[in-house]
């Protein structure tokens, strides 16, 4: 079975057509530069030059690379080992796992940079008697 791939669009925003204020991660799908055959090695700390060089050029918060090429890992697969990339480098290594730990440490990540601010006291309107 062949298939012919064709590149898909860049749909990460332009940096000048999102608020100062926002946050923006992006991802990235690689095929040979991320190694993933021994998440404990120093090699897997290491990120993949083309996702860094994404985070530069769109000015993303972070961004989460992974190998679709990697055994367990991309869509047909319920399973992923990601990457999740800061402007200063990796934040954090996700080694194979269900896609669920993923989302959760990729949603820790994205946390931690969102400043907390206290909830706004409800209003006398909403409150209950």
């Amino acid at each position: 079975m062949d298939s012919n791939l064709i590149p898909s669009p860049d749909f990460t925003p332009v940096p000048a057509s999102r608020p100062r204020s926002s946050h923006c991660a992006g991802s990235f799908d690689n095929t040979s530069s991320i190694p993933t055959s021994n998440q404990n090695s120093p090699a897997a700390a290491r990120p993949s030059r083309n996702a860094e060089a994404k985070l530069r050029r769109k000015h993303l918060d972070l961004i989460v690379a992974n190998d679709v090429a990697a055994p367990g890992v991309g869509f047909a697969h319920d399973t992923n080992a990601v990457l999740i990339i800061g402007p200063e480098g990796l934040l954090r290594a996700v080694p194979l796992s269900d896609k669920r730990t993923v989302a959760v440490a990729v949603l820790d990540v994205v946390s931690s940079l969102v400043p907390s601010s206290p909830h706004p006291s409800p209003s006398p309107e909403t409150e209950q008697s």
